[in-house]
């Protein structure tokens, strides 16, 4: 698949595998998320929601729309972060498949790249341009950073994935935080216990 809806592909950046086996995916420059669905060999524009275009307000600099994306446990939430205007955002999916409204659950960062979801619902994003990792709760409302280049090998963090009690990163390097011996690279490090 490499376009539909009269549209080619943009900048195709993270897929998310739903129960159903359809597959979203974001577009960093479409500033969308495609809905494939692998069996029929189709794909629509499933959300190209407001609330993911900077327009001409790009607050990181960046005129990037949804980046990293992640389902909720039940496939009934999917949850994003935006580069241009970073925020979380969360689009329901409705009973019949389609997309509701974004909405904006967190804000405060800089381009932001990576996200995850833990058991918890709490979610684990990174932020590249200043090379930070941040637990933020379900609700949305506290925030803990957990790693940042002065304290850990990270580098324009981007790429992240949890399991087993591990969290592990790619480290880009696109802003050079990182000497050249650790850049382009993929840190892990143990999940600690959060301040809630």
């Amino acid at each position: 698949m490499t376009r539909a809806d009269g549209y080619p592909f943009c900048f195709p950046d993270d897929p998310v595998i739903a129960p159903d086996g359809k597959i979203y995916l974001s577009d960093l420059s479409l500033q969308a998320i495609w809905k494939i669905d692998p069996e029929a060999k189709s794909a629509e524009i499933w959300s190209k929601d407001p609330l993911f275009s900077p327009g001409d307000k790009s607050l990181s600099g960046y005129p990037v729309g949804v980046n990293g994306i992640t389902l909720s446990a039940d496939a009934k939430t999917l949850y994003g972060v935006t580069g241009g205007i970073p925020m979380l955002v969360k689009v329901p999916v409705k009973d019949d498949g389609s997309a509701g409204p974004a909405e904006m659950l967190a804000f405060g960062y800089d381009n932001m790249d990576g996200l995850e979801l833990d058991t918890d619902g709490n979610f684990y994003l990174t932020e590249t341009t200043r090379s930070e990792i941040w637990k933020v709760s379900a609700d949305g409302k506290k925030r803990q950073q957990l790693g940042n280049p002065l304290e850990a090998p990270l580098g324009a963090p981007a790429s992240i994935a949890l399991a087993n009690g591990e969290i592990c990163v790619t480290n880009l390097n696109f802003f050079k935080h990182l000497p050249p011996e650790k850049a382009n690279s993929i840190a892990c490090s143990k999940l600690e216990n959060s301040l809630w």
